[in-house]
């Protein structure tokens, strides 16, 4: 006789932020299932070679309004033990569903982050990031412009926050590989 299948639930979670299906363009949209889609391919896929060694992966939606206390609805998640979960959630919701200790023992994939800081100083042993962090990103980029031998940049830097660590980063990037800055402005 054949042994039942066993079941892997998998949780994707996701908030709804406002303001965030940003577009890049009036060409190009988000559109509102950017990440699930991917989830949603890779939990068929996972399951077509699951079925030959008897293991069914199951994957749950989660949608928190926005606002919502994701440390609560984690804890109500993670009743019955550890779960993998697929996190599209801001850095700070982010923290706050990696430090519920019901979830020490879960396994989670941050999709969404690219903060150097969460992968340093705010590094947490059960989130694995999928994306390349800000700090990677700007190491490729001066990686390329060195070896194209475009190692004098001009560097335009924004008014936020956001701006300021990234130029930063950008600075980082060109001592490390070579590059030298050679004027910088920002703007309103």
């Amino acid at each position: 006789a054949a042994a039942a299948a066993r079941t892997f639930p998998i949780v994707f979670l996701r908030e709804a932020y406002p303001g965030s299906g940003i577009m890049p363009s009036l060409l190009e949209t988000h559109p509102d299932d950017l990440g699930l889609a991917g989830a949603r391919e890779a939990a068929y896929e996972i399951n077509t070679t699951g079925k030959f060694l008897g293991w069914n992966f199951k994957l749950y939606v989660v949608t928190l309004p926005a606002g919502a206390d994701v440390a609560a609805r984690a804890r109500q998640m993670l009743t019955g033990g550890p779960e993998v979960i697929v996190a599209d959630l801001r850095a700070d919701d982010l923290l706050k569903l990696a430090d519920v200790p019901a979830a020490k023992d879960s396994l989670i994939l941050d999709i969404r982050t690219i903060e150097d800081s969460l992968r340093q100083q705010q590094c947490r042993a059960n989130v694995f990031h999928i994306l390349p962090s800000q700090a990677m990103r700007t190491d490729a980029l001066a990686q390329f412009l060195v070896e194209k031998r475009w190692t004098r940049w001009f560097l335009l830097q924004g008014p936020t926050k956001e701006d300021a660590v990234y130029a930063a980063d950008v600075r980082r990037s060109a001592v490390r590989f070579g590059a030298r800055i050679v004027a910088a402005r920002s703007y309103d």
